[in-house]
């Protein structure tokens, strides 16, 4: 049917892609949801922010010497 991809189902497959993803990583760390969705929908790049971003409430481990 149709030989190509038209460029507005491209943008919005990486839109719906990526605000699906940041929702994810935030909830697995405990962040806003729908904040991280939307944020992340228009701009891609921050889904790398949420997967660096420690889980909130957790302390970082100190070594005992």
């Amino acid at each position: 049917m149709f030989d190509y991809v038209k460029p507005v189902s491209l943008l919005f497959l990486i839109i719906v892609v990526s605000g699906a993803t940041g929702g994810c990583l935030a909830a697995n760390r405990g962040r806003n949801v729908l904040f991280w969705s939307v944020f992340s929908a228009f701009f891609p790049p921050l889904l790398l922010a949420i997967y660096v971003a420690k889980p909130l409430g957790h302390e970082a481990k100190k070594c005992e010497s």
